[in-house]
């Protein structure tokens, strides 16, 4: 049984997951988003988006919570500013609005990032350069 109560088999569910973070049936997480966040972040981090791309922006309804938020378009997906969850879909309207405390948490969770990768982008850039 998966987290959101859905049944698969399991031989099924293990080639499924290979290339797969959500439920067929009603898109949540196979397991619990964490597992993946850091990975995804990343490749988030380390995906820059060309020029052109960098002040468009894209609003999702997260999959595991419903929560709808608008961040930077990016080719991998558009995080969920309220679970953090990077199990989102690109949907039509407004976001939901978000609470001091949670656009704190998003600016900390993006220092953090920055802090976390920057050098080595910078790095990797250096050494792409020369």
């Amino acid at each position: 049984m998966l987290e959101c109560g859905h049944n698969m088999h399991l031989k099924c569910y293990y080639e499924y997951a290979r290339t797969n973070i959500a439920c067929p049936l009603c898109r949540k997480s196979l397991c619990n988003p964490k597992t993946f966040e850091a990975p995804m972040d990343r490749e988030y981090f380390f995906t820059q988006m060309p020029a052109e791309f960098k002040e468009m922006r894209m609003t999702v309804s997260c999959n595991d919570c419903q929560f709808k938020s608008r961040g930077p378009f990016h080719v991998m997906k558009v995080k969920c500013q309220k679970c953090f969850s990077w199990n989102t879909s690109e949907i039509q309207g407004e976001p939901d609005e978000l609470s001091q405390d949670l656009i704190d948490q998003n600016k900390a969770k993006n220092e953090a990032l920055q802090a976390q990768y920057g050098p080595m982008l910078a790095a990797a850039q250096a050494a792409a350069a020369a």
